[in-house]
Parts: C-alpha cells; structure tokens; sequence
C-alpha cells in the first residue's frame, strides 16, 4: 500500500500540531486521538490475496473505541481462560488456569525475549496466541484491543481502561507505604556491567486491587523481582506456588514525563530497526535519552505485577499495553514497507558482546508448551498480514 505524503508526513510528526490551545469546541488533549492511525483500510504492506485477504482481516481497536458489550465480552472472555484449567499443570506445579499458562512461559523465557532481536517478534506472536486462545477456547468474537497511553497523561486514573464497572480493568492498588529508600536508585551495574542507573518515581498504590472485574484475580506466581537486577528476586526457573491478589501501584507523573509527543516521534522517525528498538526499549543504553523506553514506561506506569520484568503478564493490562507496542512498530514498518518490513537487528542475548552471533530471519523463536507449532523462524511474525497473522489497527 502506498501513502501520500500528507499521510507520512502526519505520521511522523512533520506538520505542525499545537497542543497548548483549545480552539472554541475543540476537545481538550485528553479527549481527542493524536495523529497516529493509519487510513481506515489499515495495513496493507505486503498483503498475500490467497491468505489475508480484507473480508478476513481482523482489526484491532482502541479500548475506548469499543462498545460498553464489547469491552464487557473482552473482559468476560480473559475471565473465562481464568476460569479453564491450565494444560502444563502436569508438568509445572503452581498452574492452576489457561490464563496461568501464558504468564509462566514469559517467566520461563524472560532473558531470551527482551532487550534483543527477538523481542518485537516474539511478542507479536505470545499476545497473538493469547488473541487465538480467548477466540477459540472462550467463543470471543473480537479482536485483541490496545492501550494507546497517550490519551491517558493528564489523569492516568480515569482512564476508561482503569474503569471499575464492568466495562473495565479495575483501578489502582490499595496504597500501602513503600519501604524505606524502597524506590530510590536503582544500580544496574551488578547485572548490565555499566555506570548507568534509573531512578523510579512515585508509589500511589502497591495493594491489592479492590475494584472492578479483577477485584478477586488469583495471581500464581511472583512477584519474581520488584526490578531486574534485584538481588533477592525468585529463581524463575524454579518457581513455588505463591498465590495472591492483583497488585497494582500507579505512576502517574512517570506517565507525564514518558508519553510525550517528543518521544513518539523520536520512535516513529527512527531511520532503522536497530534505532527502533533502542529508543523503544532503551533501558540499558546510558546513551539514550530517559524519555524513551516506552515500553518498560507502560509496564512501570501501571506499577505492581504488571512492573515485573518476569511475571507482568500477571495483569491482564499487559495484553492491551503490548498491543499498543506491536501498533507502534507496525506503524514505524508501515512508513517504508520495502526495508524495514523484514528488518531485525541484534542478537539472542540479553547483553550482547561482540562474540554473540547476529539473528537471522532464519533463526528460530518458541512459544513452548503454549502452541503445536513448536519453533519457528522470527520471519513468520513480522508482518501482520503474514504467517500466523491477519489483522490491522485502526
């Protein structure tokens, strides 16, 4: 599909947008969708007509966008994976539902998925399979929503998505007082090698969540370890049964500072994938601006479980948050189709070194116990249009 450069030039931020006036029956920032989605007829890179053909293409919509029985038939379908028992409890001790499933694989697989060539890819596939599972296991009739965290900074806790009706996720954590220094500095040298550290901000939660239809959520496992270099953090290959509620604690000014527009379009103008994944996942690079990181800024935003580097997809805002990560890179691909499609960069390691070998399109990556098609090569997952994939964002 080709774009007329108005619309390129709306997407990467070229014309002039002002955010600081509101004209006479102009919604205020909040209220109204930033320039970001493609025309209506969605992605169309590289279409397969014998394959993905638009009467099939599914498409993937804002939470807000939804009806009030659409959100209330997407929160009714992840309660009833909940509710189904787990298909690896014979061979992991602690699972207890299908929903469960899910969590231990990105437990298990956590320091081969982020941070690294794999982890656009892999994603795309794990929240796919999880959009097939409530499809087929819980008669969903959607598509997987996403969470554009752009429309949420100026009141982070009344989001449509904190909702605490039953078109909702719940809202934020009971607040119990953090520790003493409990969230200060954080050094990353022990783990990363490197003089870098990050500070993490407020705490306004760090309870249970007591609203909304996750209100009696039973969470297996974790959590593993508050950050990722915490020294007293669980072994995540060796994992106990330690049920407890739904935890969450909301960062509101962290929210504020990250998702700006400065930062959506450092991603969005990224020249390469390489550039791509630094600026979206830049945590260990000292060398990238604080402001970036959009993806750790959602998981942080959110706070509790969905913080944890292991076990975050714990909450069921996981889904939605990576969702609106998958649309940004589909997006950023969208722009020039012919390079950067089929673009990867890096390496399978966490840290890479320079004896780590470069990822191949040929290399493979898994989803486990979770799917029959075993490993399969990360060329299959980047593009929605192809391979497993048939959907679009609008």
């Amino acid at each position: 599909m080709r774009f007329s450069l108005l619309e390129i030039a709306l997407l990467c931020g070229y014309l002039p947008i002002i955010f600081s006036t509101v004209a006479p029956g102009e919604k205020p920032l909040a209220q109204r969708r930033w320039d970001l989605d493609l025309p209506d007829r969605g992605l169309q890179a590289r279409e397969n007509p014998m394959i993905c053909t638009p009467q099939f293409t599914r498409t993937r919509k804002e939470w807000r966008t939804l009806s009030k029985s659409q959100r209330t038939n997407y929160i009714n379908a992840v309660l009833c994976l909940h509710e189904k028992p787990s298909s690896l409890n014979n061979k992991i001790t602690g699972l207890r539902s299908r929903y469960d499933d899910f969590q231990y694989l990105h437990i298990e697989q956590a320091f081969i998925i982020h941070y690294n060539a794999p982890f656009l890819g892999w994603h795309r596939w794990f929240i796919g399979t999880f959009e097939k599972a409530l499809q087929e296991e819980c008669e969903y009739q959607g598509s997987l929503p996403y969470w554009d965290w752009f429309l949420d900074v100026e009141n982070l806790a009344a989001s449509p998505i904190f909702d605490a009706s039953p078109h909702g996720f719940g809202g934020n954590g009971v607040f119990i007082p953090p520790p003493p220094n409990r969230f200060a500095v954080i050094d990353l040298a022990p783990v990363f090698n490197t003089t870098w550290n990050l500070t993490t901000l407020e705490s306004t939660g760090g309870g249970c969540v007591t609203t909304g239809p996750f209100s009696n959520w039973t969470v297996p496992f974790g959590p593993v370890g508050p950050n990722i270099t915490d020294s007293k953090r669980d072994n995540p290959l060796n994992l106990q049964y330690k049920p407890h509620c739904l935890i969450r604690s909301f960062r509101p000014t962290l929210a504020a500072y990250s998702f700006t527009r400065v930062s959506l379009d450092a991603i969005l103008q990224s020249s390469n994938i390489a550039e791509f994944n630094e600026r979206l996942t830049s945590i260990l690079n000292p060398t990238i601006p604080t402001i970036y990181n959009l993806h750790g800024k959602g998981h942080q935003v959110v706070g509790g479980d969905m913080a944890d580097f292991y076990s975050s997809p714990a909450d069921p805002i996981f889904y939605l948050h990576h969702a609106q990560v998958d649309r940004l890179w589909a997006i950023w691909q969208a722009l020039d189709p012919s390079t950067r499609q089929y673009a990867i960069s890096g390496t399978r390691n966490i840290v890479s070194t320079q004896s780590s070998p470069i990822f191949q399109l040929s290399d493979t990556i898994d989803l486990g116990n979770l799917t029959p098609d075993g490993p399969r090569p990360i060329r299959d997952f980047l593009n929605t249009k192809e391979g497993p994939f048939c959907y679009e964002y609008v």
